[in-house]
């Protein structure tokens, strides 16, 4: 009589991660390896050097003390509103492709203390004024529900 038994199950692939927080150099090297383990590819050191240089240029721009000093500003500041009202502010940002949609918005008293925020993630908007819309909505509930009356509304959306 012979012993058989079931194996167990292979373990599940993990996927590479697609995001690194390591320096330029060392993202490189990782990723051509996870490459070569996961996908049975490698790329000749020709390939992944030019690629790691370029990182490596960026990396240190963008950590570098000697950056180009910034524009002053020709936007408008928040400004408190009127003594006695809450300040809604409502923003949105649209993503063409995939048609998502993050919208948020924060209420502020006459202090400028913050007396409430919310944020949301729509997975299917059709337009960027669909969500500038929605986020006024909203705070606009939002504001009914706290009593955060009387209300001051600000948005950058243009009709």
């Amino acid at each position: 009589m012979s012993n058989s038994f079931n194996s167990p199950p292979p373990p599940p692939r993990v996927e590479p991660a697609t995001k690194s927080f390591s320096t330029p150099s060392t993202s490189s090297t990782s990723e051509n390896r996870n490459i070569k383990v996961w996908e049975n590819e490698a790329k000749q050191a020709s390939e992944v050097v030019p690629i790691t240089l370029r990182w490596w240029e960026e990396f240190k721009v963008a950590h570098s003390s000697k950056r180009l000093p910034r524009q002053p500003s020709s936007e408008a500041h928040w400004q408190r509103p009127t003594i006695g009202y809450v300040k809604l502010n409502v923003d949105a940002s649209f993503h063409h492709p995939d048609n998502t949609t993050g919208l948020g918005g924060v209420f502020r008293d006459d202090t400028g203390s913050c007396l409430n925020v919310f944020s949301i993630f729509l997975y299917q908007s059709s337009s960027p004024s669909h969500g500038e819309l929605l986020a006024l909505l909203k705070g606009v509930r939002l504001a009914r529900e706290h009593g955060f009356v009387p209300l001051l509304v600000e948005t950058d959306f243009q009709v």
